[in-house]
């Protein structure tokens, strides 16, 4: 039961309840307290959250608390049997075959955390991997952070620009208006043009790519060269106002990484990431290596994203 996934789990039950206090309980009778509620997790466990004085209003704090308790339940049920590693059938660990899977298990896992996408990065190399529409917008680690360094100049956001849509006018105002030596606004023009490429192929999907640039970017980019794979830097969480990341490490080298337009439950986000990483690691792990002496990308450019 002491496990760091449902310690964690718990501080984020008390902090979005506010609570003092949130515990599990096994078997016995359920708390009789004015200043106590409790949900149900199965037959034998239940989640107990403790207030500092009596709840005023029940049935919203119980309605609170029976939202938070699906993914809640499978966290409990995945952390308290022993765990074996993810099993693939000999079809799956075909490269092609490994890479359409992982394509859509982080199609599944989004959907299901209610984010926009969600990627997979490799903190030794450019390679990242993620949803195939990104492809054509972002190539790689390093294409991702200059991408985040030109929106961070043209308006510090990833939001549309107009009416819930990017337009290519308004980014090239925003560029000229910079003032940049005309080499680099070449090629920062050359970026946009990238972008707007990629959404006459699938609309909407331009903020899409900025959001998961903006993610890479607090992940991999300059000012983070300093991070270590320690325990502060096994998790992490970022919450802006239009935009929002909730990271997690595995096999000592990957980031799993959600990826949001705005605020998001990190209760619901690190439950489903946590239910997911096993099958992802799995495929990962059945990926193309990583030639050494192409500057870290794979073999096959068309394999850097899923």
């Amino acid at each position: 039961m002491e496990t760091p996934e449902l310690l964690r789990f718990l501080e984020l039950v008390r902090e979005e309840v506010g609570a003092a206090d949130a515990r599990y309980e096994l078997g016995g009778q359920p708390p009789n307290d004015s200043r106590v509620t409790s949900q149900a997790l199965d037959e034998e466990w239940r989640l107990v959250v403790a207030f500092t004085d009596p709840i005023s209003d029940r049935s919203a704090v119980d309605k609170m608390l029976e939202r938070l308790v699906s993914p809640f339940v499978d966290l409990l049920r995945s952390v308290t049997v022993v765990k074996q590693p993810v099993q693939l059938d000999r079809g799956t660990t075909r490269p092609a075959a490994a890479q359409a899977r992982l394509d859509r298990a982080l199609a599944q896992l989004a959907d299901r955390a209610g984010a926009s996408c969600s990627l997979v990065i490799d903190d030794r190399s450019p390679m990242l991997w993620g949803p195939g529409t990104i492809r054509r917008v972002i190539i790689d680690v390093e294409t991702a952070i200059i991408d985040a360094s030109l929106l961070k100049k043209l308006d510090g956001s990833p939001e549309p620009t107009s009416r819930g849509r990017f337009v290519r006018d308004t980014m090239r105002e925003r560029l000229d208006a910079l003032g940049l030596q005309p080499a680099e606004t070449v090629e920062a023009d050359a970026q946009i043009s990238r972008w707007f490429d990629a959404e006459q192929v699938a609309p909407g999907w331009v903020q899409t790519c900025l959001l998961a640039a903006t993610a890479i970017d607090a992940l991999r980019g300059p000012a983070n060269a300093h991070l270590r794979p320690v325990e502060d830097t096994l998790r992490r969480v970022i919450h802006r106002e239009n935009f929002g990341c909730l990271a997690r490490r595995f096999a000592n080298q990957y980031w799993l990484c959600l990826v949001f337009s705005g605020e998001f439950s990190e209760l619901r986000a690190e439950a489903q990431a946590i239910r997911a990483a096993p099958l992802i690691e799995a495929l990962v792990h059945h990926l193309p290596p990583v030639e050494p002496d192409s500057g870290g990308k794979s073999k096959a450019s068309s394999l850097r994203l899923v």
